[in-house]
């Protein structure tokens, strides 16, 4: 099943998602941050959205979280949803099931947007500590009580260590898949936006913005409009390769690991002055 871009999307409906990176950028309350989880609703098809943010342990080291049968400790600081069960979360809360959850730690190894009932289709035995694989039979039954089977779920861990989960919950199977690789794109936009309605970041909620030459401040206004490197070459009358080195410089700068989350990260801290 083709996932959709961008460019497969009504003008309608891009437009709207461009509002909620912008949106996303600015926001800095609690009541903002339901705001666009509202907005999210609206446009992704799906009927709930649940989201939560916490910072590993300081013995907790994410890169080697493999090598352990000791499940990490991952608090969860703060929980905000729209439509989502209550009883699951307390239940989920209460039992602790993130500690056998392999959902979680797939998203986690992958970085990429997974579908439960696909991470349970090949992983269906119990959770292995080892490998972080398979699932509490107590935590299936937790999910298909509550008809959660075709949530899509994208974990993602910044520069500073925070951790959060956003998952949305679909009808069918063929939508999810569809809708991925957009709830892939924006969940760093939704990420930072979580932090700052929150004041995670720091005791502001927000994180000094690096300084810019000219040519990136134009490179990085037409990344944030979507424009690919070529596009962006073609409006600047610069080559292709010149416009990948400046977006290279731009990762570096805003500590970022792909375009995605290089946008997101100059939305947050640049608010409009590109």
């Amino acid at each position: 099943m083709k996932a959709l871009s961008l460019k497969d999307l009504p003008r309608s409906t891009a437009i709207k998602l461009f509002e909620l990176g912008y949106a996303a950028g600015g926001c800095r309350k609690p009541d903002e941050f339901q705001k666009i989880l509202e907005k999210l609703l609206g446009i992704f098809p799906a009927d709930a959205v649940i989201c939560g943010y916490g910072k590993p342990g300081q013995d907790v080291n994410m890169s080697t979280l493999w090598n352990s049968a000791q499940s990490p400790n991952i608090s969860i600081d703060r929980v905000e949803m729209l439509g989502w069960p209550k009883e699951f979360l307390q239940t989920y809360l209460r039992e602790n099931h993130l500690a056998h959850d392999g959902q979680s730690y797939e998203c986690i190894r992958t970085q990429t947007p997974q579908l439960w009932i696909d991470v349970y289709k090949r992983d269906r035995h119990p959770f292995d500590p080892w490998t972080k694989r398979g699932f509490d039979p107590k935590f299936v039954e937790l999910t298909f009580d509550h008809r959660l089977s075709l949530i899509l779920r994208k974990t993602y861990l910044d520069q500073h260590q925070f951790i959060s989960d956003f998952s949305l919950r679909f009808g069918r199977r063929k939508t999810a898949y569809q809708f991925s690789a957009l709830w892939d794109g924006i969940v760093p936009f939704l990420h930072n936006a979580l932090l700052s309605a929150h004041q995670a970041t720091d005791g502001n909620g927000k994180t000094k913005a690096p300084t810019l030459s000219s040519r990136q401040q134009e490179v990085l206004k037409w990344l944030m409009e979507g424009k690919s490197n070529w596009e962006i070459g073609r409006i600047l009358g610069i080559a292709e390769r010149t416009v990948k080195f400046h977006v290279q410089i731009l990762m570096q700068k805003f500590i970022a690991a792909n375009r995605s989350q290089l946008v997101a990260n100059a939305c947050q801290q640049l608010q409009g002055h590109i």
